[in-house]
């Protein structure tokens, strides 16, 4: 078993905590697209995030999980969308 530092854990509970802080305050701007382009992004990054789970799976290579983790942040960002809600 390999070594975790402090460091590492404090990188991935930051990473962690902005992932969370970029789908929150996004969504915010995510109200104001419309809805056919909303469905488009959620439908793409959803498919983008089964694909490359899928390969992160199968080759275990980083550039997946990275991949992974941005289109799941991006499907999230989508997700809580209100086709008759706009704000401004």
């Amino acid at each position: 078993m390999e070594n975790i530092n402090t460091k590492t854990i404090v990188f991935y509970a930051v990473l962690f905590i902005a992932m969370l802080v970029i789908i929150f305050v996004g969504g915010r701007y995510v109200q104001r697209l419309p809805p056919n382009l909303v469905k488009r992004i959620n439908t793409i990054s959803f498919g983008l995030a089964i694909g490359s789970g899928i390969l992160l799976y199968m080759f275990h290579k980083a550039i997946f999980m990275y991949l992974f983790l941005a289109t799941l942040v991006i499907y999230f960002i989508s997700f809580n969308y209100k086709e008759g809600q706009k704000e401004g």
